[in-house]
């Protein structure tokens, strides 16, 4: 009588269940990996477009005597480089936020500077009056890796 029902039996469903797990916890933690360095490769491409915005303003206008924001709204409502760095980013007085990231860059008389704040990890772009930009990027253990990816692109690590 019973033989001719069929299904699954409890271990078989275990054993899938199992799979499905084991599964999901490879490719998560690979997402999210994924997921990270895109994010950080969009934020060193808004670097870039600011440094070069920067240069221009620099070679238009010279190095500024006293501070100038690049992002959000000067108080003077002068010297304030009018550039959209990307869509979605949301600016006040001095930095911009998008997606986790806070973006700030200002110049003074003899340096100019953009910083690039995520928490985990942080990218760190500066130039002294006449000089090349410089690059680096703090890290948490756990992020070194990102880190690790950027050394092609001129950035040293150095560890928080």
């Amino acid at each position: 009588m019973y033989k001719n029902k069929r299904g699954f039996t409890l271990i078989e469903l275990l054993v899938v269940v199992l799979i499905i797990g084991i599964l999901s916890a490879i490719a998560l933690p690979q997402y999210t990996k994924a997921v990270e360095k895109t994010r950080l490769s969009e934020a060193t491409q808004n670097v870039a477009h600011l440094q070069q915005a920067i240069d221009i303003y620099l070679l238009a206008n010279g190095y500024p005597t006293n501070t100038v924001s690049f992002l959000g709204t000067a108080s003077n409502g002068k010297d304030l480089l009018d550039i959209d760095v990307t869509t979605g980013m949301e600016c006040f007085s001095g930095y911009c936020k998008i997606q986790n990231f806070n973006y700030s860059s200002f110049c003074n008389s003899s340096t100019c500077h953009i910083t690039v704040d995520h928490g985990d990890y942080d990218l760190f772009v500066w130039k002294d009056k006449g000089a090349e930009w410089k690059k680096g990027c703090d890290y948490t253990e756990e992020k070194e890796y990102l880190c690790m990816g950027l050394e092609s692109q001129g950035y040293f690590r150095a560890a928080c």
